[in-house]
């Protein structure tokens, strides 16, 4: 019995923990421009803080 409980302990530990790869999204705008700028800029701050 202490044997299952364990096996079943470790199957939850085990299939628990999620994949940690890195995604990738393609962010498209049509702006240009200052504003087309700024929102460059907003993408990049937000992926260099990722």
């Amino acid at each position: 019995m202490n044997y299952k409980k364990s096996l079943a302990a470790l199957a939850i530990a085990a299939f628990s923990v999620g994949a940690q790869a890195q995604t990738e999204i393609q962010w498209w705008h049509s702006m240009g421009g200052a504003l087309g700028e700024w929102v460059n800029d907003l993408a990049k701050d937000f992926n260099a803080s990722q």
